[in-house]
């Protein structure tokens, strides 16, 4: 009787496990399946600006840009852009055919910040995506005073940057910082005594590195990392405090649901002259506060030429809409699965604006 069991036992226990990877082999063909059959039918990138000239001038430190003007793109910024522009292409109208190969003004919208850097930045992007036609393509910029979307300046988060300007930094980098302040005084002959200044000092040595310029003599290759290193978690840190991230990017978000929910609405009206792709070219600040409102983690500060994509599918079999996002290429997990029903993406993200910023 007790071997009968025993033996009744096994055999029920591997149907059991039968059963479940059937099931399981079932539920991810059908995930396969559905990805397979899904049609790209709308797109948006916020990309961050190419590589640029340093922002600010530091004595004995910026003698290699005398000519260059703060903030603008240079030929690597130009190149890159170019580049991404031809992965645009390749991707949009080569692989996913949601784009023509000649520009299309109604299914085509490219908008910049009003700065030299992000201007340039978009030419050269079309000049990656519409070599032949780039130089007629309209670019919509924005006065900054006027820019409720993409909007960098505000007075109150000046005020609240400079108040969270050390934000979660601990006594011992705090000490560090006015340590590497006094080395870096030392060598430059300055008078550097602020974290503002240890800022400014950072940014050009990233600036100059990026472009192999000799730094000198006295900026060894561990101090000048302990200093960008320092530099870029002060930066990550201010942009997750709420009030921030909010007041520079819950528009934003708000317009990326709404532009996708128009997308749509579009699809299923069967409009042909509605919009497909949205280019919105930003800086590194629009894209820490967009990812941190949105929950991502980030580990660094978005680099040059970076973007936040999201992208809207039709399953053809079932006419559903799905909604993927992604940063960098690598996918953001917004749901339980790699593609969000629209429903679902914008429940969750009008959720986050309200639960964070409201």
């Amino acid at each position: 009787m007790f071997n009968f069991v025993y033996i009744l036992r096994r055999k029920l226990l591997y149907l059991i496990l039968a059963l479940a990877v059937f099931f399981s082999m079932s539920t991810s063909y059908s995930e396969d399946q559905r990805v397979k059959k899904m049609q790209l039918v709308f797109a948006m990138d916020v990309i961050r600006h190419g590589d640029r000239t340093p922002l600010y001038t530091i004595p004995s430190l910026s003698t290699s840009w005398p000519d260059a003007k703060k903030g603008h793109l240079t030929a690597l910024g130009v190149q890159n852009s170019e580049n991404f522009g031809r992965n645009i292409k390749n991707y949009y109208i080569n692989k996913q055919k949601l784009l023509s190969s000649k520009f299309n003004k109604n299914h085509v919208l490219i908008r910049t910040t009003n700065y030299q850097r992000t201007i340039a930045t978009a030419k050269a992007v079309l000049k990656g995506m519409y070599p032949k036609q780039s130089k007629n393509i309209p670019i919509m910029v924005v006065k900054n005073e006027e820019d409720k979307l993409l909007r960098t300046v505000y007075p109150r988060v000046a005020e609240l940057k400079q108040k969270y300007i050390l934000y979660k930094t601990s006594e011992v980098t705090r000490k560090e910082i006015q340590d590497l302040l006094g080395q870096i005084n030392s060598i430059l002959g300055g008078k550097l005594e602020t974290t503002q200044d240890f800022l400014h000092v950072a940014s050009v040595l990233m600036a100059n590195r990026v472009h192999h310029i000799r730094l000198p003599k006295g900026f060894t290759k561990s101090l000048v990392d302990r200093i960008i290193t320092i530099r870029n978690q002060l930066v990550l840190n201010r942009y997750t405090v709420p009030a921030i991230y909010c007041t520079v990017a819950s528009n934003l978000l708000l317009d990326i649901v709404e532009n996708i929910k128009d997308a749509q609405n579009n699809r299923v009206n069967h409009s042909k002259s509605s919009l497909k792709y949205i280019l919105y070219v930003s800086h590194d600040t629009i894209l820490m506060s967009l990812l941190n409102l949105m929950n991502y983690e980030l580990k660094k500060v978005p680099p040059f030429g970076a973007n936040v994509r999201f992208e809207l599918f039709e399953d053809v079999v079932t006419k559903e809409f799905f909604v993927r996002a992604s940063y960098k290429g690598k996918n953001i997990e917004l749901c339980s699965s790699e593609y969000c029903s629209f429903s679902e993406f914008s429940s969750l993200m009008l959720d986050k604006i309200k639960q964070q910023c409201e």
